[in-house]
């Protein structure tokens, strides 16, 4: 086991993660609390790559907001694994999803079917919803 600043409210008792990345068992969080903070607007962009991704695709904590709640509800929950925020920072024990939803295309001048991939903590006090990633999937 690595010992490590853990920052999430799964896994804060223990401050080690285990070699692999991967967590077993999982969702990690509970719908209603992870539902509430998003209503409560509680949400924070916890990684670089997640900033510059929702800057590219021209997302805002809204739609984070609505596609969480979209993965919670109609997603595939994928597991759940620990994440760094950056090299030797700290740590959060996230729950990954995959939704579709139909977007229009500039481009094709059509809805068309976009995959999402999502992946999310709630802070070690329970009161902010940290989003680790949040891009179509495939980028």
């Amino acid at each position: 086991m690595i010992s490590k600043k853990i920052i999430s409210l799964y896994g804060a008792e223990s401050q080690e993660i285990g070699e692999k990345r991967e967590i077993q068992d999982g969702p990690l969080y509970d719908k209603d609390h992870v539902l509430r903070l998003l209503d409560e607007e509680e949400i924070v962009v916890w990684t670089r790559k997640c900033l510059r991704d929702l800057q590219r695709w021209e997302i805002d904590l809204e739609d984070v907001a609505e596609l969480i709640k979209t993965a919670l509800d109609k997603g595939t929950f994928l597991g759940s694994q620990w994440c760094e925020q950056k090299r030797n920072g700290p740590w959060a024990a996230c729950d990954a999803y995959r939704i579709f939803r139909s977007e229009w295309s500039h481009v094709a001048h059509k809805k068309i079917l976009v995959e999402y991939y999502v992946k999310f903590a709630i802070n070690r006090k329970g009161r902010l919803l940290l989003v680790i990633s949040c891009h179509p999937s495939g980028y």
